[in-house]
């Protein structure tokens, strides 16, 4: 006879090690893996082009040119998707258009874009990693332009003041 509270227990915890532990310790730019920031040709000319006078408009370009190209949330649940959760070339991502990205390579790019800018520095960006309602690891983040702040998540299509 099965044990249920005991096979809960288990999926519970099974659930808790794929989808908050190891993501955060394996998934580069998810949690401890963080890789470096890009600076090729196409990524400055990218960033040349969103690049507006206000730091907000800039923000806000940027967000727009990410949401267009990747989709997020709609796309999650595809297997074929979670081999791109590792793909965390920007140079190389920026030259596909139109996939799907994960959280935490929306969230890449634009923290890329942003930086090769030159309007941004490491400073007015926070990734903040969360657990969604389907107890999975999230990332978003809080970027500080100055006069505002915006928490943005291109994942779940948010671009809110705080």
């Amino acid at each position: 006879m099965i044990n249920i509270p005991i096979t809960i227990l288990v999926i519970a915890i099974i659930w808790t090690v794929f989808a908050i532990i190891l993501p955060f310790l394996a998934i580069p730019n998810h949690g401890v893996r963080k890789t470096e920031i890009q600076k090729t040709k196409q990524i400055i000319q990218l960033s040349k082009k969103l690049k507006s006078k206000s730091k907000d408009k800039t923000l806000k370009n940027i967000y727009d040119y990410v949401t267009k190209n990747y989709t997020g949330s709609e796309e999650r649940y595809k297997l074929m998707n979670y081999p791109k959760l590792f793909k965390s070339n920007v140079d190389e991502n920026l030259r596909t258009p139109h996939q799907f990205l994960a959280c935490h390579l929306q969230n890449l790019i634009i923290i890329t874009l942003l930086l090769n800018t030159g309007q941004f520095s490491a400073t007015d960006i926070k990734r903040k990693e969360t657990i969604t309602h389907f107890l999975t690891i999230h990332q978003h983040l809080t970027i500080n332009t100055g006069k505002k702040k915006y928490k943005i998540d291109p994942f779940f299509k948010i671009f809110k003041k705080i």
